[in-house]
């Protein structure tokens, strides 16, 4: 019986790097946990100020109305997901991070998802595909700078 020993060097700076990705998988996880929980100082405070938001396909108010939305600006952000979260049960399963470190104070990552967003008035929203998101590290602290939403399938059922 032979056996096969393997080598593996690891750095300081391999430590680091995947130190500061686990920490922007943690951003994500609280992304969805306090949106779907309400909890809107929390949220607010993962993003910049200038953050951008753009979703392909999103829930909407009725099946005439545009499945786009995009907004500029942490507050105008945060205010639009208030509103539309409302009274809304919305559920978000985020797996298969793909994270990548583009220097010292910036990074991007594309994420799977899968959401159900049930509203008391409208019906249920089903979505699939990939949340982009690019962060930067502001005094030490990872903020997400922009997110874009894609989904490959939608399945809509609106209330009568």
């Amino acid at each position: 019986m032979s056996s096969t020993s393997v080598n593996v060097r690891t750095t300081p700076a391999d430590i680091e790097e995947l130190l500061e990705i686990e920490t922007l998988k943690g951003i994500m996880a609280r992304y969805a946990r306090f949106g779907e929980t309400g909890d809107w100082a929390s949220f607010r405070a993962l993003f910049t100020e200038d953050f951008t938001y753009r979703a392909d396909a999103a829930p909407r108010a009725s099946a005439d109305a545009s499945p786009v939305i995009a907004v500029e600006g942490r507050d105008a952000f945060v205010g639009a997901m208030e509103t539309l979260l409302d009274g809304v049960v919305a559920v978000h399963q985020i797996a298969l991070p793909e994270v990548t470190l583009t220097s010292a104070t910036t990074a991007r990552s594309v994420w799977a998802i899968h959401d159900y967003v049930k509203t008391p008035k409208v019906g249920t929203f089903k979505g699939w595909g990939h949340i982009t998101q690019q962060y930067v590290k502001i005094d030490g602290e990872w903020k997400i700078r922009s997110s874009h939403t894609t989904r490959t399938l939608v399945e809509e059922e609106w209330a009568s």
